[in-house]
């Protein structure tokens, strides 16, 4: 497919050739900018305006608000410092989580990716003269934690009490230095749990993945926890028992993380952890977490529960 521009997490290249030194920018950690295309609108046509201006004022009018009229500037014609990026043939946007190419002070930096005010200029200048009303951006920055699809396609997954067994938990701990034979709530497997997921993915694990405490001294530690990192917090410190986690976002306070874990509630499921019970947060030694951050989690979760 035919793109006008092309981003790598850390410069925005045009089809011409010319580099445009760009930042990645989440605002308070939403983690919107995937991998894919997006479509900018640079010059609205008048069809496109009348529209929109249509739309709005019939939806405001269903509210029982009065509408407002604004006609929305063109960022060829102002010094409008941002463009909306518009997902095309992936992901649609999440609520609340608007992203744009921008030009915007760090203080009030939105979410997206950031150009210098000159570089936003000559892009600006690239499409007036080739009379593009819209530009295409093909977005390959990677680093997004690749383990945590197959993480999330096990949620819902529950171990079965008494004398029946889930096989896909057991399954969890079959190549493991200590698997748990036919007994699914018998034995924790948090762990196990992490080292499928982690297997499956051709990452390394500890030895024994079903002991939750090896997974404190995995990987390389990280002092801030990133989407997808493996959070470890003690349970009976004394008796070596504690719990591991996929740590997937935290609320808009900082003081509580989720986690997306097996052995949670006696399943895998999103539980909620206040954030300073964790011990240590860590990722594979050979993973880059370069373009990572932590997102602010609004989904469903369960309230901190049994765990192991």
């Amino acid at each position: 497919m035919f793109h006008d521009l092309y981003y790598n997490g850390d410069k925005l290249r045009l089809r011409t050739g010319e580099t445009l030194s760009s930042v990645f920018t989440s605002n308070g950690g939403y983690y919107g900018l995937r991998d894919g295309s997006y479509e900018l609108e640079m010059a609205p046509t008048s069809g496109e305006v009348f529209l929109r201006t249509s739309d709005r004022i019939l939806k405001s009018l269903m509210k029982g608000q009065k509408p407002t009229l604004t006609n929305a500037p063109s960022p060829l014609d102002t010094l409008t410092p941002f463009i909306s990026l518009d997902p095309t043939g992936h992901a649609e946007k999440r609520a609340g989580g608007e992203l744009y190419l921008h030009s915007t002070p760090a203080k009030h930096t939105r979410r997206g990716i950031r150009l210098s005010r000159l570089s936003f200029q000559r892009l600006k200048s690239y499409a007036k003269l080739r009379r593009k009303h819209t530009l295409s951006l093909y977005v390959k920055i990677g680093n997004r934690a690749p383990w945590m699809d197959t993480a999330w396609g096990e949620k819902g997954t529950k171990e079965i009490s008494g004398s029946s067994h889930n096989a896909r938990v057991l399954e969890y701990s079959e190549d493991d230095g200590f698997p748990m034979s036919t007994d699914d709530d018998g034995h924790p497997w948090c762990g196990a749990f992490i080292g499928w997921v982690m297997r499956e993915n051709n990452f390394s694990v500890p030895h024994i993945s079903v002991r939750s405490a090896d997974w404190r001294t995995y990987g390389r530690k990280i002092s801030n926890p990133t989407y997808g990192c493996i959070g470890f917090k003690w349970r009976n410190r004394n008796r070596n028992e504690g719990h591991v986690t996929f740590i997937i976002g935290t609320n808009d306070k900082g003081d509580q993380l989720y986690g997306l874990g097996g052995n949670q509630n006696d399943e895998v499921n999103v539980m909620e952890f206040p954030t300073n019970a964790f011990d240590t947060f860590c990722i594979p030694s050979n993973y880059v977490n370069k373009h990572d951050w932590l997102p602010i989690y609004k989904d469903e979760f369960v309230k901190s529960g049994r765990q192991g």
